[in-house]
């Protein structure tokens, strides 16, 4: 029943590359458990964020993406933006995206 052991095991369908099963079991997670710190919110939110790019569901990834701006209190926007970037094989873009993320937020945010 924790929300962590459900995590890992969809953590475990994405870096197996099934991200439509990856993202159902984050989507369960999200839509399951309220009482979650932000940071962990947030990464299942990410993770969500991912799984759509990969799926190639782009319109999708920008919906959710576009959530978040520059100001946000999580790197999700800039992270959301280099991953794009890589998927694309713009390498240079995407690291522009992290570095500028290191910049502006702390180790402690940018750890999860």
């Amino acid at each position: 029943d924790l929300w962590s052991m459900r995590f890992n095991l969809a953590e475990m369908d994405f870096v197996r590359k099934d991200f439509k099963k990856a993202q159902e079991g984050f989507a369960a997670i999200q839509s399951k458990e309220k009482d979650l710190k932000l940071s962990e919110s947030r990464l299942i939110e990410y993770k969500i964020i991912l799984c759509l790019l990969m799926q190639g569901k782009v319109d999708e990834f920008r919906k959710r993406l576009d959530q978040f701006d520059l100001i946000d209190d999580t790197p999700i926007r800039y992270y959301g933006m280099a991953a794009f970037h890589f998927h694309e094989g713009e390498t240079e873009k995407a690291q522009y995206w992290v570095k500028d993320a290191h910049k502006i937020y702390q180790a402690s945010t940018l750890v999860l």
